[in-house]
């Protein structure tokens, strides 16, 4: 990525960062043996999702897809253990590609418990040309219908699929799977950057898991110069696999700004979780922040349209299963 070329100073408001389709969808089920979520059901959700769509499109039947021949048409592969692609560079010290597909689960809450007949909601979202496996990717969905939901052996079945607005998510939906049928879900979306307040408030939505120098961050060593580092890289990673057109920044400029730049007012606490690896067969620690933060963004404005679509890719570990998620008032 080219270092010297720099942002425009003072964007406009409905600046975007080129290129990338992001699409949004909610998909709804019923209930019909009992389930209970979680406090935070990321792990559960992106665990039952991952095992249907093994069912569905692994050829080899052993589920393994290190070393497969298949990893890059099977959707698992292609979704939940993206291959490298050999025609595009790692950035720095990244270890593996970014995900085409991120579950933008609740809030973590109280573990709550759904009869038979309730409907549950989960939202996803798709970058670039995973958007066009769609119609695949609910077929993994509907197989969930043929799998126990969590140690309590519940059931879920797939009824409806809608596809969201990413400018405006509480806006007019489209249905692109019901009842059984399929319909056009349209074009993916390019979504825009929100205008640019004078000062902005982050809420930190799902546990922020980031790492510096290593070691996992801290609620007394987080600080903006770490949250931007983590969203400028989280942009350019996904822009660089799934955009149309590789984004071009002044990076050494945007980390000086943030270095410059402290909180006006920080109230970030940790989050306590952990996960279950089957394929490692052991716990997993998956501990992150919540919270919120604010900054004066005058003198900042280079930072904005990274801050802005941030909050649509998600930010720091465990992105597909919801992780990193932040809201901007």
């Amino acid at each position: 990525m080219p270092p010297d070329l720099q942002l425009c100073p003072g964007l406009p408001a409905g600046t975007v960062l080129p290129g990338l389709e992001l699409g949004y969808y909610r998909a709804f089920f019923r209930v019909t043996a009992p389930i209970r979520l979680p406090a935070y059901a990321g792990s559960l959700w992106r665990g039952v999702l991952g095992h249907a769509l093994q069912d569905v499109f692994c050829r080899t039947r052993d589920f393994k897809c290190s070393g497969c021949r298949h990893r890059r048409d099977c959707l698992y592969g292609q979704l939940m253990e993206t291959p490298p692609n050999p025609e595009v560079a790692l950035m720095g010290n990244q270890a593996s590609v970014p995900h085409p597909l991120i579950l933008r689960v609740p809030a973590p809450g109280q573990p709550k418990t759904h009869g038979p007949g309730e409907r549950v909601p989960l939202d996803f979202a798709l970058f670039g040309m995973a958007n066009y496996q769609l119609r695949a990717l609910i077929e993994g969905f509907a197989a969930i219908a043929e799998r126990e939901f969590g140690r309590d052996r519940g059931r879920l079945v797939l009824e409806r699929v809608e596809r969201q607005d990413p400018n405006q998510p509480d806006g007019p939906t489209r249905p692109v799977f019901e009842a059984g049928r399929f319909f056009d879900p349209g074009e993916p979306l390019v979504p825009q950057a929100a205008p640019m307040p004078r000062r902005v408030t982050v809420h930190l939505e799902t546990p922020l898991r980031l790492k510096s120098r290593g070691e996992p961050v801290t609620a007394g060593g987080f600080n903006f110069e770490i949250f931007l580092r983590a969203v400028v890289r989280r942009v350019s990673m996904i822009h660089t696999f799934y955009g149309k057109k590789e984004l071009e920044a002044n990076y050494q400029k945007l980390w000086e700004l943030a270095k410059q730049t402290r909180f006006s007012h920080c109230q970030v606490f940790p989050y306590r979780w952990a996960r279950r690896s089957n394929r490692q067969n052991r716990t997993l620690r998956m501990d992150g922040l919540l919270g919120r933060f604010s900054l004066d963004l005058r003198g900042n404005e280079e930072v904005w349209p990274f801050l802005s679509q941030g909050r649509h890719l998600l930010v720091g570990k465990g992105t597909i299963m919801g992780m990193g998620r932040y809201r901007l008032e």
